[in-house]
């Protein structure tokens, strides 16, 4: 933005960036709370606040990866099948590395947003 700013002749002063972002059902948030003062001649324009919204499937990625993070710390194993059939519009592949961790791969269907993360080995307690 301070590029195409700077290519239409402003001066561009840009304060600290602070900014939130919240994951919803079907969007992303984003609030940027920072100052910006544009000049241009005689004029000046001052902004402090933004908010931006993306259209996305990330909320439901993440809960989905929480599930399987949840699955894999009570039972040392993520149950792929039985998810499918009950959330059809994503598909979940895993990977294990030689170290015995997993690397999740979440895809929407639809929208083919992805999610990528990886689970540390499970370590079974001694009583078992």
């Amino acid at each position: 933005m301070r590029e195409e700013l700077e290519k239409q002749n402003y001066d561009v002063e840009l304060g600290t960036l602070n900014y939130d972002i919240e994951l919803s059902p079907n969007r992303v948030i984003i609030d940027i709370n920072r100052d910006m003062n544009l000049r241009k001649g005689e004029s000046i324009i001052s902004h402090e606040k933004f908010k931006i919204i993306v259209s996305s499937r990330f909320y439901d990625l993440a809960i989905v990866a929480q599930e399987i993070i949840n699955q894999e710390a009570r039972l040392c194993n993520f149950e792929q099948q039985g998810f499918a059939l009950f959330y059809p519009e994503f598909t979940i592949t895993k990977f294990r590395t030689g170290d015995s961790d997993v690397i999740y791969t979440i895809k929407h269907k639809t929208t083919e947003e992805e999610f990528k993360f990886i689970v540390r080995g499970c370590v079974i307690p001694p009583a078992f």
